[in-house]
């Protein structure tokens, strides 16, 4: 009963009177780990992050349970485990959202074998996705919007949203060439606020940019090319809207987007270095057309 030992030490009482469903699970062939067996085969990893959402670490978990998602069971030692409910008895997570959800109690070592991986912080999340915004729904309001055509890698898109919500990012919109942005490693990336962020998938870039527009926003293309004008020369009034359009590395953006937008613009370098990662590139361009007072 090593764990069970663990987590009353670890929780010093601390889940006495409360309703959380918190269990010591001894067996690693514990059928309520299944859904966490998933990760370690990578079909059964695929099929798991294409339907649901996968919170790792302390507080990727945390922002699942603060996030329009329905968290369902999470999965930690002892110390992780009991830090959790710390936070929600602080009233980090709102009434009731711990009482929700399932909360197992496992040995480190056998959270390892269970995902096959050794896992950030020691805890792992799943949650039920909640339905899916459309583009009329994030650009309620907006005057920051990010578009992004043909980004399909998670580290990149996690990045770039965790940027869009620190630099007050309204909306991300993105055609189907993206990859996931609920997918565990960019929700990782992004320390969880892709699963805050708004966003919306688009069927494609051109026409989502005549549908910016229509909606009074300008729309910005961006590009390393020389002749594309200084971001930072691009007025920003008070009621200013902007739709800032990005390409996968590699390839930018493409001739069709860059041809429609109305302004082209770039972030000048200097030294031989031609362009910038395109998460990077995002965080300077969007900093540039911030909101002024």
């Amino acid at each position: 009963m090593r764990v069970a030992d663990c987590m009353r030490s670890a929780s010093r009482g601390r889940l006495s009177g409360m309703q959380m469903q918190t269990t010591v699970v001894i067996d690693a062939e514990d059928s309520r780990l299944d859904v966490f067996r998933a990760l370690a085969d990578r079909d059964g990893r695929r099929q798991l992050e294409a339907t649901m959402i996968v919170a790792e670490g302390a507080n990727v978990v945390a922002r699942m349970l603060t996030s329009r998602h329905v968290a369902t069971r999470v999965v930690g030692d002892a110390p992780a485990i009991a830090a959790l409910v710390d936070r929600g008895l602080a009233g980090e997570f709102g009434p009731g959202v711990l009482d929700r959800v399932e909360l197992l109690v496992v040995d480190s070592d056998m959270l390892a074998d269970v995902v096959g991986f050794t896992v950030n912080q020691r805890i792992v999340g799943v949650g039920e996705r909640a339905a899916p915004w459309t583009a009329h729904d994030v650009l309620l309001g907006a005057r920051r919007v990010l578009l992004l055509e043909g980004l399909n890698d998670h580290v990149n898109l996690g990045v770039i949203f965790r940027t869009a919500h620190a630099l007050g990012v309204d909306a991300v919109l993105l055609d189907r060439r993206c990859a996931d942005p609920l997918y565990r490693r960019c929700v990782r990336t992004s320390m969880g606020w892709a699963l805050h962020q708004p966003w919306a998938w688009v069927e494609d870039t051109v026409t989502a940019m005549a549908d910016l527009r229509a909606e009074g926003f300008v729309v910005l293309a961006t590009t390393p090319d020389d002749d594309a004008a200084d971001v930072t020369d691009i007025p920003v009034g008070r009621r200013s809207r902007f739709a800032i359009a990005l390409g996968a590395e590699g390839p930018g953006l493409s001739r069709e987007a860059l041809a429609i937008a109305d302004r082209r613009v770039t972030i000048p370098m200097h030294s031989e270095v031609d362009s910038l990662n395109v998460a990077v590139a995002a965080g300077i361009i969007v900093h540039a057309l911030r909101p002024r007072a």
